[in-house]
């Protein structure tokens, strides 16, 4: 767990070393950190109109009067 007054310090030698920090994830302590979520965060689950990949839908032209 890192304090969030040494957040920046690491993330900075992260950078110097050559690591790319894609994605941070802030929790209270130690038990809150599950091999389930931790899954969700790598993968996230796909739900909704993003399932089907449907892209925008352009409204109907209004009719002929």
């Amino acid at each position: 767990m890192v304090y969030s007054t040494s957040k920046r310090s690491v993330l900075e030698v992260a950078r110097v070393e050559g690591v790319d920090v894609a994605k941070k994830i802030e929790v209270g302590g130690p038990e809150e950190v599950t091999a389930d979520m931790l899954r969700e965060e790598a993968q996230p689950r796909v739900e909704g109109a993003a399932a089907g990949k449907q892209g925008f839908a352009r409204p109907k032209r209004p009719g002929k009067r």
